[in-house]
């Protein structure tokens, strides 16, 4: 479980970086 919450945040973070690196 704590795997699959690592990389769904590690998705998240990725996610938001991508949209504020584009904004």
């Amino acid at each position: 479980m704590a795997e699959c919450g690592l990389v769904s945040l590690a998705m998240v973070a990725s996610f938001f970086g991508y949209n504020i690196d584009m904004a």
